[in-house]
């Protein structure tokens, strides 16, 4: 099918984070203008990343934490003032305020699902909530142009949770700058003199908010029990479990072994030093950082959720161990070594054939202008 790019896009997300779904809209924002895209940000103005895109892109004040009806009256305003061809909105909130404005104002939109929404704590803890936006799912499905999800396996899991039935969709794996994320001896070097961790130490660690549903307990554990003093652990990121992780790590001795580095604006420097990537998530869409840690030229060690399996294309770069299973990423662990070349020139291929973010911007373009 022939294609007509358009030539405004407004992206619509709450942006109050680093995560991952908050990066991707980034790239978006930033990269489209290379394909004759302009874009407009609809979000929070205070979002920590804005300041990275340095007023190249207008951003039009929405807060999609603040009420539904409120964030469907300021999207409105937003596309009356920016005149957008496509309205592409992102995660829970957005698909259903910033689509329900889209759709009152005749525009074409797109919204992508990052994350299952029963992620959510207001949807988790609420049957209410969970029925209402089942039904707000159904009663926009039909106006949408596509909804695209970042991974086969979220697909699937939306589908058991909220299907409305025949819809347009699409899935549109994530990506990272292949360029940007690369070994680099040197920098591993520096970031591990920085943090003092020894040269010859086997370095494992995670980038991942300090949330429950990445399981950084799971991994705190399971490197205290392997029985290895020359491996170390860190995890790169912030959140409100940090106060109970703290707590675990001086529980359990690691104080001089595990780091907790807070938020990190570059995470090359943390990926590029590793020998290890560990996620042992409950729930995720397609994590970035497991893309950064094969670019970068690490092993990773995954839990077994189907949201990994996009990452069997790493072949002997990638280790699975059962969900919740402090043993199995403990014998893991013990088996760890230093980096090695050929491995990791394996890693990074798999990274350069499946992840590569300009790749997934020229996907969305096609998205748009109503390609499939």
């Amino acid at each position: 099918m022939e294609t007509r790019p358009p030539k405004r896009v407004l992206l619509a997300a709450p942006m109050r984070t680093r995560g991952g779904e908050e990066r991707v809209v980034l790239e978006l924002a930033r990269r489209l203008g290379t394909r004759g895209v302009t874009a407009g940000l609809a979000c929070d103005p205070a979002g920590p990343l804005l300041k990275e895109l340095e007023g190249s892109v207008p951003v039009f004040g929405v807060d999609y934490y603040g009420g539904e009806r409120a964030a469907f009256r300021a999207t409105r305003r937003a596309i009356a003032a920016f005149a957008p061809d496509v309205v592409h909105c992102h995660g829970t909130r957005p698909g259903l305020s910033a689509r329900a404005a889209a759709v009152r104002s005749g525009v074409r939109v797109l919204w992508t699902v990052h994350l299952h929404p029963m992620w959510g704590p207001r949807l988790e803890r609420s049957l209410a909530a969970r029925s209402a936006f089942r039904l707000g799912i159904w009663a926009l499905s039909p106006f949408t142009a596509s909804t695209v999800f970042v991974s086969s396996a979220l697909e699937r899991s939306f589908r058991s949770f909220a299907w409305p039935g025949p819809m347009p969709r699409a899935v549109v794996t994530n990506g990272v700058d292949i360029d940007h994320y690369r070994p680099d001896p040197t920098t591993a070097a520096r970031f591990r003199a920085e943090h003092s961790i020894p040269e010859d130490a086997v370095l494992a660690g995670m980038v991942a908010r300090l949330t429950p549903r990445k399981g950084i307990d799971l991994f705190i554990r399971a490197l205290a029990s392997c029985g290895r003093d020359d491996l170390f652990g860190l995890v790169a990121g912030e959140g409100e479990d940090r106060a109970r992780l703290e707590g675990l790590i001086a529980g359990l001795g690691l104080q001089n072994r595990f780091r907790l580095l807070g938020e990190v604006e570059d995470t090359w420097p943390v990926v590029c030093a590793l020998d290890v990537g560990v996620l042992p998530s409950h729930g995720e869409g397609l994590p970035l950082s497991v893309m950064e840690m094969l670019a970068s030229g690490a092993e990773v060690f995954l839990s077994d959720i189907p949201e990994h399996a996009d990452f069997a294309c790493a072949g002997d770069a990638l280790s699975s161990f059962a969900l919740d299973d402090e043993s199995g990423l403990a014998r893991l662990l013990a088996g760890a070594d230093r980096r090695s070349t050929q491995r990791s020139e394996r890693a990074r291929a798999a990274a350069v054939e499946h992840f590569d973010l300009e790749r997934k911007i020229d996907a969305y373009v096609n998205l748009y202008g109503g390609g499939g």
